[in-house]
């Protein structure tokens, strides 16, 4: 079981990488991989990636820096939505 919980920690945390670095390519805008947990991540990943030793920076950034990886995120899904098929 525990093999299966860190595979996905690491599979989060380079989810969240992604994100980063998706978000900086389309939007040239810099948001750290602690918003965007905080912005996106579920109760029980969060725990999982607190309790990991997969090194995630999830200490706590402003109401602000999480208010604008929701932004972020938002317009992201957005345009992926309009992008034809």
């Amino acid at each position: 079981m525990q093999a299966n919980q860190d595979a996905h920690v690491q599979a989060l945390a380079a989810e969240y990488d992604y994100l980063r670095r998706k978000i900086a390519l389309v939007f040239n805008e810099i948001v750290g991989c602690k918003e965007l947990v905080c912005a996106n991540a579920s109760t029980n990943d969060f725990r999982m990636l607190f309790e990991s030793d997969v090194e995630v920076p999830i200490f706590e950034p402003s109401a602000a820096q999480i208010m604008r990886a929701v932004e972020l995120l938002a317009r992201l899904k957005a345009l992926k939505r309009e992008m034809p098929k």
